[in-house]
């Protein structure tokens, strides 16, 4: 009986020295250096280009201390309606302007919209083509650029700058026409 106990606490002196063995043996999570790639945190836009058209109907406004509507004024102001692209939609112009010897119109505008509003300022030279005739002695077509400077609520920051063109069959009622790259900053959302 002594030789089994003998033999029994010898096999499990053996089967604990293995164990053991077996245990050092296998390998351990250790703070070498990864194989994978660490993820970069990407940057967040902080503006946004878009290009954009706008349609206008504008009308010339009567002058302070006028009873009527001047054509052709060289001084003035102009409202109306404004249709663009989004993320702007429909609002509001409001244009004020000055006319040189050679008929260039220049001045500012703004564009209310629901979300904010829109600053900037235009060139509009004459874009007529030929002498006038019976039938469009009081049209007139400018084209030139625009530019936009400022804006507030969700246009905060916008700028940009565009093309222009805008017609009239009568020196009072005009339509236009923008196209705009504008760069808005990005809405936290």
């Amino acid at each position: 009986m002594k030789r089994i106990r003998l033999l029994g606490t010898a096999i499990a002196g053996l089967l604990i020295l293995g164990g053991t063995t077996a245990v050092a043996a296998t390998p351990h999570v250790t703070a070498a250096k990864s194989t994978t790639k660490k993820k970069t945190k990407q940057s967040t836009p902080t503006t946004v280009t878009t290009r954009l058209a706008c349609k206008l109907t504008l009308t010339l406004q009567v002058a302070s201390g006028e009873v009527d509507v001047t054509p052709a004024a060289t001084a003035g102001a102009q409202y109306g309606r404004t249709t663009c692209a989004a993320p702007l939609g429909v609002g509001i112009e409001r244009n004020t302007f000055t006319s040189d010897a050679g008929g260039t119109l220049s001045g500012r505008w703004q564009q209310y919209f629901n979300g904010g509003t829109l600053y900037g300022r235009y060139s509009l030279s004459p874009a007529d083509s030929g002498p006038p005739t019976a039938t469009s002695f009081t049209s007139v077509s400018y084209a030139g650029t625009i530019v936009v400077t400022a804006g507030t609520g969700t246009d905060k920051q916008a700028t940009g700058a565009g093309s222009m063109k805008c017609s009239s069959a009568d020196g009072v009622h005009y339509a236009c026409t923008e196209h705009i790259k504008l760069t808005l900053p990005v809405t936290a959302g």
